[in-house]
């Protein structure tokens, strides 16, 4: 009886771990354009610069996010840039982020949200960079201008691999339980069988 009772415990932590919600996490990518303070710009039209792209609900060919920035400078002075961020274990492309002159008067930033659908390794071609994602903001701004006098940044948060999925701690603590049940049992069993 002790021993299911045990059992009965270790599966019910197993269920509190696998629905906290401070335990499971959604991964996502985010995309933000600030000042140099961190401020959050507001693009042509009046609509904050930043998303936040949720994977469960992005497409199978990732998603995109486009911000069209008014140019306090001369945009043609800048390079257009692209930075490729890929997965530090596969090494594949997963998220990518462009900057391209659209007139004298704007730019525009996108970013591509989890292109590693395709699974192709990182090819940054002639005029790109390669950079591993890290689970962490990353400020692409430096790779992004070439070292040009931006006025603002561009910073990038991209998960890192996968989060497991929330019943797989109830199948773990399910089965855990289950076997010191049967181990019990059988060590009961032996030693009525040698009284």
């Amino acid at each position: 009886m002790r021993c299911l009772a045990l059992a009965c415990l270790g599966f019910a932590a197993a269920v509190g771990l696998a629905t906290d919600g401070s335990a499971v996490s959604t991964p996502s990518d985010t995309i933000r354009l600030t000042d140099d303070q961190g401020n959050t710009l507001l693009q042509f039209g009046g609509q904050p610069a930043e998303a936040t792209i949720d994977e469960a609900t992005e497409g199978a060919n990732g998603a995109t996010v486009t911000f069209t920035m008014v140019a306090p400078f001369d945009p043609f002075g800048i390079p257009n840039g692209l930075v490729k961020l890929y997965e530090p274990e596969s090494g594949l492309e997963s998220d990518v982020v462009t900057v391209s002159r659209m007139d004298a008067q704007l730019i525009l930033v996108t970013f591509h949200s989890d292109a590693e659908a395709a699974g192709v390794p990182c090819d940054p071609g002639p005029n790109g960079i390669c950079l591993a994602e890290t689970g962490q903001v990353q400020n692409l701004t430096s790779p992004l201008f070439s070292g040009a006098g931006v006025p603002f940044q561009v910073l990038v948060q991209s998960d890192v691999g996968e989060v497991p999925e929330p019943g797989m701690a109830t199948l773990v603590g399910g089965g855990v339980a289950t076997l010191a049940i049967v181990r019990r049992r059988r060590r009961d069993g032996q030693a009525r069988a040698s009284s």
